[in-house]
């Protein structure tokens, strides 16, 4: 199947299926062009041209970390000096604080 044809698909309203969408993600050239053009299109005609967003908030109440997965600059092992757990009373004051800023 040609990005053309899954495009056509996702235009028509189809959901897409997961070969589907590994097809988009090697758009390249005029087909990247006509993808760009089709999701522009799609985000049109589902919410015109209003702008949202989405507030994450992300209560961290560790640094301690057994993954090391190199995603997280500052967390620490479980035996660092560094590693900390936030008492119960900040995180709840961090649970407050995100609610009323919203």
């Amino acid at each position: 199947m040609t990005v053309d044809a899954v495009l056509d698909r996702a235009i028509a309203g189809h959901e897409l299926t997961v070969e589907e969408g590994e097809k988009l993600f090697g758009a390249e050239g005029e087909s990247l062009d006509r993808l760009l053009g089709a999701a522009d299109d799609l985000r049109r005609r589902r919410v015109g041209d209003r702008v949202t967003y989405v507030v994450n908030r992300n209560i961290n109440f560790t640094n301690v970390c057994v993954k090391r997965c190199g995603f997280c600059a500052f967390s620490r092992g479980h035996r660092a000096e560094q590693g900390y757990f936030l008492p119960l009373e900040e995180v709840l004051r961090r649970v407050r604080e995100a609610l009323w800023s919203q």
